[in-house]
């Protein structure tokens, strides 16, 4: 049996992320899952097509379960809905083997996994223009842009 030398690699991914990437990652593999279940579907593996879209279920409960309604207010409210959205367009296109459903649950997801990627990738410039000043106390902070 041959064994995955990435496996270990995304764990570690995944244990040492912050809340944020943990978001991130876990929207990169939900719109994957989409993508493979629409590749299944056009090729007609049904049993691949339907463990797709399961997963991708799983990622929808775990980003809607995610939300903090208290402190998210109005937002989680409106993202909790998109995540039954999307959640409506995986249940359609598996009921009646049909892609328009996938296509959109794409498009409406693709555009939160790119702001949560450039919120990443923001947090990631400031981190890196905190380095402390060399022979500077750590609370002596020097600004470096890349």
């Amino acid at each position: 049996m041959f064994s995955n030398p990435y496996e270990g690699q995304f764990e570690q991914q995944v244990l040492s992320a912050d809340p944020i990437e943990l978001i991130a990652i876990v929207f990169d593999h939900l719109i994957a899952a989409i993508t493979e279940a629409r590749r299944h579907l056009i090729t007609g593996d049904r049993a691949a097509r339907s463990r797709c879209i399961s997963k991708a279920f799983g990622l929808i409960g775990e980003l809607s379960n995610s939300l903090d309604d208290q402190q998210g207010g109005e937002i989680a409210v409106n993202l909790r809905r998109l995540y039954g959205f999307v959640g409506n367009r995986l249940v359609q296109a598996q009921s009646y083997q049909i892609e328009q459903p996938l296509i959109e649950a794409i498009q409406t997801l693709e555009p939160l996994r790119q702001a949560w990627r450039t919120l990443c990738r923001a947090r990631a410039e400031d981190m890196r223009a905190q380095v402390p000043a060399p022979g500077c106390s750590n609370d002596t902070r020097l600004a470096v842009r890349a």
